[in-house]
């Protein structure tokens, strides 16, 4: 589920709700296609709530980081706190003092959605406190745009005198996009049940979708009073992922049966079409204006993906759409654009690159090209 420009197209189909009415398990929810960000169906999808566990994504999100930058290593010890081993919900009953490297910490986390664990990875990323962890949370909410979201811990368990951490479907959506970046989260994700503690703990995930649902392959679970039951599940079936996030239920096997449906509708509706792949040259040779030479050859500079009905996906046409840039084009400027459309409504696009440089015409070249025709 990258997120890059490679693979995604630079814009994308309006929402297409999946169900006519609003459905009456979950307060909110949304379902979309992250690497085109389509919306297929979306129900009170930017109303804030509390999140509950799901707060967790965002702590293995910036720990996973940490690791990518070399700020922090797998095989670093991470020394639980007293404040650590006294938290309640689920946990792995860390004592304190007792020691883990932080990959099975990581993967307590994930797997088990262990309160304690959270805490004791802040507080190690911390320097002995949650407060940097949770400032660093908002911080990363910010920098991915998130604008309904949050957090004043790094778990959501409930505390007495502190605000829930609250989010909304589309901003949840966007974070579990953004962990399933790392293939180790999408590994630990996937995982049922698993020893801990040298086998006298094991660790169960408490997401049912995973023994329900053939196709699911994630992500992260929540659960307390205020919040209700809720979900940001990922599943794939052939070539499509999606993404869905759900809230705000009264009970977690009617939420778990509805959100399988709703999958399942999707998969069986839509699919993910390519009219252009990456590197497809242009039938024809792009304009420069006032350049050496008046035209450059072209390439695609990503895959144009859409997500469309079954049924619809022998109807796309593409058009060559030139931009006409001035000289000088550097090699792998754009110089146009592949329109994507759908019964003549453009669903999307992605850049036409030049092949080569083209410099700008000198005084007397471009003096001579407008004498030579007389």
């Amino acid at each position: 589920m990258t997120r890059s420009g490679a693979s995604a197209l630079i814009a994308c189909l309006a929402a297409l709700p999946l169900l006519a009415q609003p459905n009456s398990t979950f307060q909110q929810g949304l379902l979309v296609e992250p690497t085109t960000w389509t919306v297929l169906y979306e129900q009170n999808a930017d109303q804030p709530g509390p999140i509950a566990s799901m707060t967790k994504m965002m702590t293995s999100l910036l720990v996973l980081e940490l690791i990518e930058q070399g700020k922090l290593g797998w095989d670093d010890p991470v020394t639980t706190s007293a404040r650590a081993s006294r938290m309640g919900g689920s946990q792995v009953y860390l004592r304190h003092r007792e020691v883990f490297p932080v990959r099975d910490m990581m993967t307590a986390l994930i797997v088990h959605s262990a309160n304690d664990v959270a805490m004791a990875l802040a507080e190690h990323v911390g320097g002995g406190s949650e407060e940097p962890f949770i400032a660093m949370m908002n911080e990363k909410a910010r920098e991915l745009g998130l604008q309904q979201t949050r957090f004043h811990s790094p778990h959501g368990l409930p505390g007495e005198g502190k605000p829930d951490d609250v989010s909304s479907p589309r901003d949840l959506a966007r974070l579990g996009r953004a962990l399933m970046e790392h293939p180790e989260a999408r590994r630990l994700a996937r995982i049922q049940t698993l020893p801990f503690r040298d086998g006298k703990f094991i660790l169960y995930n408490p997401n049912l979708l995973l023994q329900s649902y053939p196709h699911a392959t994630g992500l992260k679970t929540g659960t307390h009073d205020r919040a209700g039951s809720c979900v940001t599940a990922t599943a794939k079936k052939g070539e499509m992922e999606l993404i869905g996030v759900f809230m705000g239920a009264t009970g977690r096997p009617d939420l778990f049966r509805e959100v399988e449906r709703i999958f399942e509708e999707a998969f069986e509706t839509w699919e993910i079409a390519e009219p252009v792949k990456k590197g497809t040259p242009a039938p024809n040779p792009l304009p420069v204006a006032g350049g050496r030479v008046p035209f450059v050859g072209a390439v695609a500079g990503a895959d144009a993906r859409v997500v469309v009905r079954q049924e619809e996906a022998s109807a796309l046409a593409t058009a060559l759409q030139a931009t006409n840039p001035p000289a000088p084009v550097r090699e792998g400027e754009r110089v146009g654009w592949i329109i994507v459309s759908q019964g003549g409504r453009p669903i999307g696009r992605v850049p036409m690159l030049a092949i080569a440089s083209v410099n700008r015409a000198s005084w007397l070249q471009t003096f001579w090209d407008h004498v030579w025709p007389w």
